[in-house]
């Protein structure tokens, strides 16, 4: 059996040693709040829907004779 020995006479590996075994994993969630954004208020951010739109409907013919 190990002696006990204060953490302020450990060395840095035994302190480093000691505070992973007394850490927390979260295993797959995401500890910050997240916050749903309303669709009402405008973004300023987001670009316009017409931008990202690929198919404007718009058909150009080009006869060559």
């Amino acid at each position: 059996m190990k002696r006990f020995l204060p953490r302020e006479k450990m060395g840095k590996r035994d302190k480093r040693a000691l505070d992973e075994k007394k850490r927390v994993t979260w295993n797959g969630i995401n500890p910050a709040t997240q916050k749903m954004e309303s669709k009402r208020i405008y973004n300023r951010k987001q670009s316009p829907r017409w931008y990202e739109d690929d198919h404007t409907g718009i058909v150009l013919f080009c006869c060559l004779s």
